[in-house]
């Protein structure tokens, strides 16, 4: 069979808001760290957010795509952070 499809919609089920919100938030604040519209970190590409503050994980999903949460993302995170150290 060939379908001739008009639109293909993908989604992953994450919300876009910033993971543990109640200890980072005061941190945002006092060191005054960039964030997007969704509260996510602004981060340089060596997951670098601010000085002497690298991110991982969920924190890093801008600069390293959607893998930053599995075993793959993990290690492309630490590579960026090694080589920038």
């Amino acid at each position: 069979m060939i379908y001739d499809w008009i639109r293909v919609f993908l989604a992953t089920g994450f919300v876009q808001t910033l993971p543990e919100k109640q200890w980072l938030t005061p941190l945002i604040h006092e060191h005054k760290l960039h964030c997007s519209e969704y509260g996510c970190p602004i981060v340089s590409h060596s997951l670098q957010w601010g000085p002497n503050l690298y991110v991982t994980g969920a924190l890093a999903e801008l600069e390293v795509g959607p893998i930053p949460r599995n075993i793959s993302g993990a290690r492309q995170a630490a590579q960026l952070i090694v080589n920038s150290l």
